[in-house]
């Protein structure tokens, strides 16, 4: 016999799925765009708008003044000093997402979530992939009648453990509020940010033509809602036909312990507080001007009153909203990652100039062509701004999504600084 113990065998690896190897960590992506991006102001020359300050403060910039300065091109430096600039700018989105993320730790603490969603997923076994077109429907018409765009970020979060519990993946359940809003400011028929300011600077009356715009928004959703149901449809079948694949975190959402207990007073009490608290952004942002501070203020209030219906001691509360932190401080600090690629191209002088080239671009084609060029101009200045950090304020509510730096176009300039013959 042997005497020579055998080596204890060492624990197996997890296998990386494909989609792992192909998908790579989101602040890889975008520390790579903020290279890119530094190395673009080399290439694209400075320049400028004149801008004057109205009533209230924003900066307007004045059609026609467009002109070249002198180049200032990032540095290799500049790429690592817009990191703190781009979490110093972005500072009070990334920190309501905290706030968010801390609220529905408190409330996930209470055991109100996990009862509510065990009752869900009892009631929809079998009709999982009816829940896809219903919340976009949702997203979609809150978009196209009141605006709805960063606010979807609780939502979001809300239905995120219950739809992966279904079955469906992250990039689906992301879509759903992302496309589903641009879906409705696509298609919007009562959006007052975007149809009632456009349609006054046009000169035409308030909400005309919405027998059409409804028409277009019924296509814009049924495109989406068939695409996303389709996709829902075989991923549920085959999970491993994600397009991210189904990672170890969604896993251990569908395999948690789940509860056979029904609903007590106290979590009806809970959720009704939490579905007050969720009506109660939109009412407050349409009627009283609401916006991130005011919205992080009712997310703190909903944590005391839902402690205090669970009567959870403070440091449970104070442990419960840290773990709920931690669960989004990746997506808090991309927020300001992407800040950053904005800042490099702010210093540098060359959004305008971009801008610039589109107005121009627009203004070389026929006036049927013209709205067609409007459309795509707009839209690439609408990706430029929303997904590298462009900072929503106060004085640019109206805009939803513009600048912490606010600019907007004079009045008189229709279309936004892009001309049309």
């Amino acid at each position: 016999m042997n005497s020579k113990a055998e080596p204890a065998a060492k624990p197996a690896k997890p296998a990386k799925t494909p989609a792992a190897k192909r998908v790579p960590h989101t602040f890889v992506i975008l520390l790579g765009i903020i290279v890119v991006l530094g190395i673009a102001t080399y290439f694209i020359p400075s320049g400028q708008y004149d801008t004057r300050v109205d009533d209230s403060g924003r900066d307007l910039v004045i059609s026609g003044t467009y002109h070249a300065v002198d180049s200032a091109p990032a540095n290799p430096f500049d790429l690592f000093t817009s990191i703190l600039s781009g979490m110093t700018e972005g500072a009070d989105i990334i920190f309501f997402l905290l706030i968010i993320g801390g609220a529905l730790g408190v409330l996930n603490a209470t055991g109100a979530i996990d009862r509510l969603l065990q009752g869900v997923l009892t009631k929809c076994a079998g009709k999982e992939l009816w829940i896809v077109p219903i919340l976009l429907g949702f997203f979609s018409l809150s978009g196209a009648t009141f605006g709805m765009s960063e606010e979807a970020i609780p939502y979001l979060l809300i239905i995120l453990p219950i739809l992966l519990k279904l079955g469906f993946d992250r990039i689906l359940i992301a879509a759903l509020p992302l496309v589903g809003t641009a879906v409705g400011w696509a298609g919007s028929f009562t959006n007052p940010f975007n149809i009632g300011i456009a349609q006054q600077i046009a000169g035409v009356p308030i909400f005309s033509g919405m027998a059409v715009r409804i028409g277009l928004f019924v296509i814009l959703y049924l495109a989406a809602a068939i695409y996303f149901m389709r996709y829902g449809a075989k991923i549920l079948k085959d999970p491993s036909r994600s397009l991210i694949g189904i990672g170890p975190d969604d896993e251990a959402y569908g395999s948690s312990t789940s509860t056979d207990d029904p609903l007590r007073k106290r979590d009806v009490a809970v959720l009704w507080v939490f579905v007050a608290t969720i009506v109660a952004v939109p009412i407050g942002i349409v009627a009283f001007d609401w916006f991130i501070t005011e919205m992080s203020a009712l997310f703190v209030i909903m944590v005391l009153v839902v402690a205090t219906i669970a009567k959870m001691n403070y440091n449970d509360i104070a442990d419960s909203f840290t773990n709920g932190c931690q669960d989004l401080l990746v997506a808090a600090l991309s927020v300001g990652l992407a800040y950053s690629g904005i800042i490099l191209l702010e210093d540098a002088h060359v959004i305008d100039t971009i801008i610039y080239g589109l107005s121009t671009a627009v203004g070389q084609l026929s006036s049927n062509w013209a709205a067609v060029g409007m459309v795509g101009a707009q839209s690439a200045r609408h990706q430029l701004h929303r997904h590298l950090g462009q900072r929503p304020s106060r004085t640019d509510h109206a805009d939803h999504g513009s600048a912490g730096r606010p600019r907007r176009c004079e009045s008189t300039d229709r279309g936004a600084g892009l001309s049309v013959r």
